[in-house]
């Protein structure tokens, strides 16, 4: 048995026995609009059906597959849903991949950054970028949160006792903060703000 496409449920359903149907007349093009990276409810709102029609299409499509998987006869009434989701879930998986492989021979070409974010998405662990910062943007302001990330503390300590130094040894920041950090003391913001203005 030879793998069908995406293309080929699509004939499937021009050609079903209830060629007036909705399902019949719009299928298809939802479908082809799936292969160029639609999701299912925006190929949906372009071929104006409405989400919930095509959601109910797919639910019955692929309930109709897993009818057949458990060894029951197809219904033929179902046949043209089946078609329809099958081709559904082929056209994403045809997008997927060809972008997928678009991506990997720009990286494999030379393009450095495609390679990088390449590696980032499919090994996420290995390659992914753990020390990221959300903004939010609100009417009181910006705020920013760190990614949960694994962080040896005493690490992160010597780092920012760096940062203070760098900060210190420009002028900055008075050589009273790197003491007081030594300490493990409370600094007073307005007292750092006093010296560094004298």
């Amino acid at each position: 048995m030879t793998e069908k496409k995406s293309s080929d449920y699509q004939k499937d359903i021009e050609m079903s026995d209830i060629r007036l149907t909705l399902i019949a007349r719009k299928g298809p093009t939802i479908i082809e609009l799936m292969k160029g990276g639609m999701t299912p409810n925006r190929a949906a709102e372009v071929a104006e059906v409405s989400r919930e029609t095509v959601r109910n299409w797919l639910k019955r499509g692929m309930l109709e597959q897993q009818r057949i998987e458990q060894g029951l006869d197809p219904e033929p009434s179902e046949k043209v849903y089946m078609d329809f989701a099958m081709g559904a879930l082929k056209a994403e998986s045809e997008a997927q991949a060809g972008l997928v492989l678009a991506w990997y021979k720009e990286g494999r070409a030379g393009d450095w950054k495609a390679a990088k974010e390449f590696l980032a998405a499919r090994w996420r662990q290995e390659w992914g970028s753990e020390n990221t910062v959300k903004l939010e943007v609100s009417p009181l302001g910006i705020s920013a949160q760190a990614a949960p990330q694994k962080v040896d503390i005493e690490e992160d300590d010597k780092r920012k006792r760096a940062v203070l130094a760098a900060l210190v040894e420009a002028g900055d920041l008075p050589s009273s903060v790197l003491g007081a950090w030594d300490k493990n003391e409370v600094i007073d913001a307005e007292v750092v703000e006093n010296e560094t203005q004298d």
